[in-house]
């Protein structure tokens, strides 16, 4: 039908980060997301990482899990592990908090 709603097929769950960092310094923090990215590679359920530029300092990162029971599964690796403590380092100010995330079609 032409006027069906937008149904949803899919929940996960990310670790929603808000960052500010020097404009200086972008370059080399997209490039270290790279190894960040093979890390979590690693854990079960991880499905992807979202870099959102925001302006020239701010941006918000989401990582994602398929499921809420292995994100909290990986959670102390998520905040903790040194290859995140390390591309966190030179970020001026950093906010996070879990959000669930989902995945809409539309007809």
């Amino acid at each position: 039908m032409e006027n069906e709603p937008k149904t949803c097929t899919n929940q996960a769950v990310a670790e929603l980060f808000q960052l500010e960092i020097n404009s200086s310094d972008t370059r080399q923090f997209v490039d270290k997301s790279e190894v960040v990215h093979d890390f979590f590679s690693t854990l079960e359920g991880y499905t992807g990482m979202d870099l959102l530029f925001l302006s020239g300092e701010k941006m918000m990162i989401l990582i994602r899990f398929s499921s809420y029971k292995l994100f909290d599964k990986n959670l102390s690796s998520i905040l903790n592990a040194c290859p995140i403590k390390d591309w966190f380092g030179n970020v001026k100010s950093i906010m996070h908090q879990p959000a669930m995330l989902k995945a809409f079609t539309v007809k």
